[in-house]
């Protein structure tokens, strides 16, 4: 049996070039008032890197709500909820000791990180489904 989406594709993906697009905007914008404002070093990120991480998230989560939206008529609590749990969990390697290639961890990286995954974790939660709920009843 073929179930069709709920959710209109071309205005997902506008929903989530307009999520991704902010969430660059904030999680570059924290990054330099970080660096440039209070003096922080930024150890390995940068600006690509923060980028990658805006975008790469954000595009999984809205092609996860519009598989969620395939498959059941609770997507939008599904997709909440996994968004939720998910935003809380990317927090954990913000206050690991070491970084994923053996480094230490520079201090302040917390400070760094943890506003970054809760602006996309926030968009993710927000815009994604609140795109969908506004334009499609």
């Amino acid at each position: 049996m073929q179930t069709t989406s709920r959710v209109p594709f071309p205005l997902l993906l506008r929903s989530a070039l307009i999520a991704i697009i902010i969430s660059i905007v904030l999680n570059n914008l924290w990054y330099l008032i970080l660096t440039k404002g209070a003096g922080y070093e930024g150890g390995p990120v940068n600006f690509l890197s923060i980028t990658m991480g805006s975008t790469v998230p954000l595009v999984i989560a809205a092609l996860i709500f519009f598989g969620l939206s395939k498959l059941t008529a609770k997507y939008r609590t599904i997709y909440l909820v996994g968004a939720i749990i998910l935003t809380l969990l990317s927090l954990y390697g913000s206050f690991q000791p070491q970084l994923p290639d053996g480094s230490p961890t520079p201090a302040g990286f917390a400070l760094l990180t943890v506003p970054m995954h809760l602006i996309a974790g926030t968009i993710a939660i927000y815009l994604i489904p609140k795109t969908q709920t506004k334009h499609h009843a």
